[in-house]
């Protein structure tokens, strides 16, 4: 008995852990800024949207994930990527895995821009928060975004102490069952860690394998060079992001089990 509830507390670290991705969808001109935006200037304000996340929130605790991100957990069937894209932002949120979710456009309403973003929780699909704020120019778009959006990705840390605060008893209940059973709470935390690495690891060795199958038909083809090659690099490019974070996750979780 004691093995299976370590094991469940294992399942549930590892299940917290992997679902702390924060997904910045890249910010799209409406039909009335098309003209005056390019994709340049709109993927710059994207990428600022995004360093305003990283800055709001825990680096330990929370990812952002980057444009090539996006990319690798997209699926490499051009048709199924197409319908997730064309999908809501809670919709393409889960499809790549990430927790929270937020989503933009950017317009104009007379001689002003316009910037309109809102964040999702992506298992409730609750709208944790939202802004929308107006500009005479690009810049003052992108100095919007500079003093206004942590807030907007700091509404995720709310949304976790509600929860914490829900839960307080439990865990108490929990955290005192653990040390009367001599593993003290940083252990729990290295144990995680680790099994959330081997997943990860996993992951790589679920890709390598077909790496190895897609690179074979790429090989052998005789048509439709280009696509095979993609899909094979995809792979690829999915096995090393669960080699590397895996490597990476096992190793801090062994270190803070043994060090804390």
């Amino acid at each position: 008995m004691k093995h299976t509830g370590l094991i469940l507390v294992l399942a549930m670290a590892e299940t917290a852990f992997a679902a702390s991705n924060v997904a910045v969808l890249e910010l799209v001109p409406d039909a009335s800024a098309q003209e005056e935006i390019s994709i340049g200037e709109s993927r710059h304000l994207t990428d600022e949207l995004r360093r305003q996340a990283v800055t709001a929130l825990p680096t330990g605790e929370y990812s952002v994930l980057t444009r090539d991100n996006f990319i690798a957990l997209m699926p490499s069937n051009e048709k199924e990527a197409e319908r997730i894209a064309e999908g809501s932002a809670v919709e393409i949120g889960r499809a790549i895995g990430a927790e929270y979710v937020s989503r933009g456009t950017i317009g104009k309403f007379g001689k002003q821009f316009t910037i309109s973003v809102e964040l999702y929780e992506t298992a409730s699909g609750k709208l944790l928060s939202s802004m929308v704020f107006e500009s005479e120019g690009i810049d003052g778009l992108l100095n919007v975004i500079r003093k206004e959006a942590k807030p907007l990705f700091q509404s995720i840390l709310e949304t976790r102490e509600r929860k914490l605060v829900v839960s307080a008893p439990l865990n108490d209940r929990s955290l005192n069952g653990a040390e009367e059973n001599g593993i003290r709470l940083p252990q729990w935390i290295g144990i995680g860690l680790a099994v959330a690495g081997i997943g990860f690891g996993v992951y790589g060795i679920s890709q390598e394998s077909e790496y190895k199958k897609l690179n074979k038909d790429y090989l052998a083809a005789t048509d439709d060079f280009d696509g095979k090659w993609k899909k094979a690099e995809d792979a690829k490019g999915r096995r090393n992001i669960g080699y590397i974070i895996g490597s990476a996750l096992l190793a801090s979780g062994i270190t803070v089990y043994f060090v804390f």
